[in-house]
Parts: structure tokens; C-alpha cells; sequence
């Protein structure tokens, strides 16, 4: 009767009367996965470790809603609370217990206050991973960095050089030009071949000779 009367009691505390501890800094931790939790039914509003006398029953309301004490049996196997109910440890955290917890408080007088608990509400903490991450990145965007500037200047060598060779060879085939006249060179060799002589007079010094 106990157990029902304080369900009823904590439906009606959720929906109507305000939650300690709404301070997210402070109230809402995130952990890695599979990582170990703590969560104490206390505020700094409350205080209630320092008298412990005034508490009547400390219940939980996990995320999926169950209702559980010190001495529930329904417990899951990777949650346990302490003998008065004030801290309920969860071992292992995956994303099942990912959200609120909240602990219902009754006191000796009659009053009822609640403390709400976040485990990873954001989702779990990625710090570690991040860095890890962060770091490969940036090493792989040097490696990559000092590889383009590599091809690149490669590309730059390649490029003049062979626009050089090309030049060279393009000005083998191109009159030169010295203050804008035109050098020739005299090649006799080839004006000889040029110019054979007939095969039956030559012209030598206006004098038509016959050629035996």
C-alpha cells in the first residue's frame, strides 16, 4: 500500500511542483560510453546528507519510467542503489540509460521534493575521440598539404624546362635579329651545290669557255 501510495505521490509531484537542482552545470553530467555513474538524490538546495534523520523514503524514477527503492528486487542488472536509497550507481553506461533520473524525497513533515539527474541527456561525451580524430586530421592535412606544394612545384620545374628546350630549339630555325637587321650566314657549300655549272660552258671573267 506504501509503494502505491508513494507512485501516485510522485505522479503528481513530476506534473505539478517544481524540481531541484534545474541547473544543467551542475545537475547534468556527460560520460563516455560504458563508463561508471554515480547519481547522489541531493542538491546543493536540499543537503540532505548532512541529516539524513529528516528523510522518511528516497525513491528513483528511471528513464523508463519504473518506480524502484532501496528495496525494489526489479532492479536492472547494471543499476544498484545504496542502502538508504541515496546514491544509485550505474555501471557500464550505454544509450538505454541515456536522460533523466529523478529522486523523490519525503520527509518526516509530509513534503515532498524532487532532484533531477541527467546521464549523457546531449549525448556521451566524445572529448577523447575528437582529439584523437581532430590530430589524425590535422597531421593527414599537412602530409597532404606538403604533397601538393610538391607536385605543384614540380609541375612549375617541368614546365619552364621544357618551355626553355622548346625555345632553344624554335631559335635554331629563326633568323637572328641584331638591332633590327637581319643576319645571314654565307654558306658557300651549299651555293656550290645549288649552282652546278652546265655541262657544256662555264662563265669565268666574261670569257664563254667549252668544256672538253
Amino acid at each position: 500500500m506504501g509503494v502505491k501510495f508513494v507512485g501516485v505521490l510522485v505522479a503528481i509531484l513530476v506534473c505539478l511542483i517544481p524540481v531541484e537542482g534545474q541547473d544543467k552545470a551542475s545537475m547534468d553530467i556527460t560520460v563516455k560510453y560504458f563508463t561508471d555513474v554515480s547519481l547522489q538524490c541531493d542538491s546543493l538546495a536540499l543537503n540532505i546528507s548532512d541529516n539524513m534523520s529528516k528523510v522518511r523514503n528516497l525513491h528513483w524514477i528511471l528513464t523508463d519510467g519504473v518506480l524502484v527503492d532501496a528495496a525494489s528486487n526489479n532492479l536492472p542488472m547494471n543499476l544498484a542503489l545504496s542502502p538508504h536509497g541515496y546514491t544509485l550507481n550505474i555501471t557500464k553506461v550505454s544509450d538505454a540509460m541515456f536522460g533523466y533520473y529523478h529522486c523523490v524525497i519525503l520527509f518526516n513533515d509530509n513534503t515532498v521534493k524532487a532532484v533531477r539527474k541527467g546521464v549523457n541527456v546531449d549525448g556521451a561525451d566524445f572529448t577523447e575521440l575528437h582529439d584523437q580524430y581532430r590530430s589524425n586530421a590535422i597531421i593527414g592535412g599537412i602530409a597532404a598539404g606538403i604533397m601538393v606544394a610538391i607536385v605543384a612545384a614540380s609541375c612549375l620545374i617541368w614546365h619552364y624546362r621544357f618551355k626553355k628546350d622548346f625555345n632553344d630549339k624554335e631559335d635554331l630555325y629563326k633568323p637572328d635579329h641584331t638591332n633590327g637587321t637581319v643576319v645571314t650566314y654565307d654558306n658557300m657549300a651549299v651555293e656550290m651545290e645549288d649552282k652546278s655549272p652546265s655541262a657544256e660552258e662555264d662563265i669565268s671573267n666574261g670569257v664563254i669557255n667549252e668544256k672538253l
